[in-house]
């Protein structure tokens, strides 16, 4: 199905090279109650002809922020008190959107003119999930189990606009390999980075080449917020960038991490 076929309440699937958009209507209305959506037939034309609000990001992470205003969006920030579940029980997929979809319904109730973008990250290694690190020695421990070998990152967005009582929720995964790192390289990374509130305790963006040797999929997933696939999303809800910006890699290319440096990054780093 197209991207343009939005029925309802609908999830991208974005898995290694594939793009797949399936309804995921019971899972969204366990969560956010009686939600019940009425612009079915204004979704099948692909654009809204309004505004449905303005855009708040549920979220107070500096990342998804930067990466928002990068693409030329005015937002407001509005970051969600929920407590992010961890548990070993949902699979990745399940617990990022699980966990943004409670930030953007958190933030939805006091913000009910709005378009709410709630999103959470995790980094899934042989299939057991990373969140943030509790403190720099499970820092160092994470670093240590991710060196030289490939770990999946998954960041999930729910956008809903409670006055309209519509839903858009989707995820994407991007491989990440690894450099074979030794722990004096961990800790020279660490030192430079703050790693606690982090996923995988890394961050792709600062000094990312020093750790990554390549990430298969969207460079910004990684970051923090899949920017293709946001600001497609967002169009739905008539909500357009207003400065056109570089495309993110396409899920399922490979690229070296030194390509992927914003252009003032110095050379040793790139």
């Amino acid at each position: 199905m197209a991207p343009g076929g939005f029925v309802q309440c609908l999830c991208y699937l974005c898995v290694g090279d594939e793009l797949a958009i399936n309804e995921h209507r019971t899972f969204l209305s366990s969560i956010t109650g009686e939600l019940v959506l009425r612009a079915t037939r204004r979704l099948k034309s692909g654009m809204l002809r309004d505004v449905y609000g303005p855009l708040v990001l549920a979220s107070g992470s500096p990342r998804r922020r930067e990466l928002l205003a990068q693409a030329g969006l005015n937002f407001e920030v509005a970051p969600s008190q929920v407590s992010e579940l961890a548990t070993t029980s949902l699979s990745m997929a399940e617990l990022t959107t699980y966990n943004a979809t409670r930030k953007a319904v958190d933030i939805a109730r006091l913000r009910r003119d709005a378009v709410v973008l709630g999103a959470d990250t995790l980094v899934s290694l042989e299939g057991k999930t990373i969140g943030k690190p509790a403190d720099w020695r499970e820092a160092l421990q994470i670093l240590q189990r991710l060196r030289g070998r490939e770990h999946q990152v998954c960041t999930a967005v729910f956008l809903f606009a409670p006055r309209r009582k519509l839903a858009i929720s989707f995820y994407v995964i991007s491989h990440v390999r690894f450099r074979p790192l030794n722990d004096t390289q961990i800790r020279a990374y660490l030192a430079k980075v703050n790693p606690l509130d982090k996923a995988g305790a890394y961050a792709a963006q600062r000094d990312g080449a020093e750790i990554i040797a390549e990430i298969r999929g969207s460079y910004t997933n990684v970051v923090g917020l899949p920017m293709d696939e946001t600001i497609r999303a967002l169009r739905k809800f008539g909500i357009k960038p207003a400065a056109r910006t570089p495309r993110d890699q396409s899920a399922g290319s490979r690229q070296q991490i030194s390509s992927l440096l914003p252009s003032g990054s110095s050379k040793k780093n790139a």
